[in-house]
């Protein structure tokens, strides 16, 4: 667990080797229980290899950079952020086309920090950008940084001064992030985003007193942000379906896997039986649990769909649990959420209306790839018959689109 470092060097040492001695001493006993049992070992020769892993352990562990803490000051003419870290001293920072201020370090580990934003820092997300750790600080209102420098030390500190103003998007520190990769990502290679439009087929999805079905919907709404962000230039926009045609929710999944997708975004139109008055767009990430009881009959909806089809969603679902729980979906998981906040965000500054609490999570089948950050995107909803309308409206959908757009760009830093 991530600490705030003491003021006292003596205690911050003090901290740092008892937390060493505490892994280094449970993982020794798990090694030593896990050689006896198998019976080849001697006490002589496990105290040998015992003391071998401390040597070995004990520097790799102490070595490890981390963020240790984030402060903000107020003046009367500037607002202040202090990063507390250990290792490499380069960085990068500056503010980006959406008036964010953006801040590369080398990669550092990051757990439980406690922070407080203070105004003009509105929010803040810390995200893995290959070989950097990217810190993402939403404004309130449009700034310009008048300083950037780090004071190396015990911790090292990189002291940012920003003032009101119009952005000069100067780019600070010596770091240079545009030759190597974001997200773990070749910068000369697009990022796949796989859009997959919901239902299709033999299965209509929700429809409105009217008649307006959601596979519809759903088609017209992906193919249009497929276009907008292929136009860009700067993704590989694909769909799961181009056509009025079932696919299985495993086979969307694979579909976005088959591809080495970086993002799998799935859109749909919701509905609620007496719903007639509730009306806008929500956002879902992928969780064991439900947020609440409304979005876990929404994920058994759309879980069944392939019951129409003639096929049980569940067969393979203790092969996805088991991905679900490894580790190893610990980062695709922050990563959806991170974007889906985004998406939320994109949502509101194009003035599309959200649901209250617009990101929420349940265990939505086409959500569960482990290794591809998921979102599955509701845009309104068709109970409603004014809304309904709205999702046929192209100036709405272009807003939708327009909104993951300004999302993408932001969580892939352009």
């Amino acid at each position: 667990m991530l600490f705030r470092r003491p003021q006292d060097p003596f205690k911050f040492r003090f901290h740092v080797l008892s937390r060493v001695l505490v892994v280094t001493s449970r993982f020794t006993r798990f090694i030593h229980m896990t050689l006896l049992w198998i019976g080849k070992i001697n006490n002589q020769k496990m105290l040998r290899f015992i003391i071998l892993l401390f040597i070995i352990f004990l520097p790799c562990h102490t070595m490890a950079a981390e963020i240790i803490d984030i402060r903000f000051g107020k003046h009367p003419d500037r607002s202040r952020l202090v990063i507390d870290f250990t290792g490499d001293t380069d960085f990068q920072a500056k503010i980006n086309k959406d008036s964010a201020l953006v801040i590369h370090l080398r990669q550092k580990e990051v757990n439980n920090l406690d922070h407080h934003l203070k105004p003009p820092f509105e929010d803040l997300i810390i995200k893995p950008a290959g070989q950097f750790t990217q810190l993402h600080f939403t404004l309130q209102s449009p700034h310009k940084i008048r300083s950037a420098y780090v004071i190396a030390g015990d911790p090292n500190r990189l002291v940012i001064d920003i003032v009101a103003g119009t952005p000069n998007y100067t780019t600070h520190g010596p770091l240079q992030t545009d030759a190597v990769t974001k997200r773990g990502h070749p910068l000369n290679k697009k990022p796949i985003i796989m859009i997959d439009a919901g239902h299709g087929g033999v299965d209509p999805g929700a429809i409105s007193p009217s008649g307006i079905r959601e596979k519809d919907i759903t088609l017209t709404i992906s193919l249009m942000i497929a276009d907008i962000l292929n136009k860009t230039g700067r993704y590989d926009a694909m769909l799961t379906r181009e056509t009025d045609r079932f696919i299985r929710l495993y086979d969307r999944v694979k579909k976005a896997r088959d591809v080495d997708a970086d993002i799998f975004l799935s859109i749909h139109a919701d509905s609620v039986r007496g719903g007639d008055r509730i009306s806008g767009a929500s956002v879902y990430t992928l969780s064991e649990t439900a947020s609440d009881a409304q979005t876990a009959a929404l994920a058994k909806r759309e879980n069944a769909v392939d019951l129409i089809g003639g096929f049980d969603a569940h067969i393979e679902d203790d092969a996805v649990h088991a991905m679900l729980v490894d580790m190893s979906m610990q980062e695709t998981k922050n990563n959806s959420i991170a974007l889906a906040n985004m998406i939320v965000r994109g949502l509101k500054q194009k003035n599309v209306k959200t649901i209250m609490g617009p990101h929420r999570h349940a265990g939505f089948v086409v959500l569960k790839a482990p290794d591809i950050p998921s979102v599955l995107l509701e845009t309104g909803f068709l109970s409603n018959e004014d809304q309904a309308r709205d999702l046929l409206d192209p100036l709405y959908q272009n807003a939708i689109a327009q909104s993951v757009l300004h999302a993408l760009d932001n969580y892939f830093a352009y």
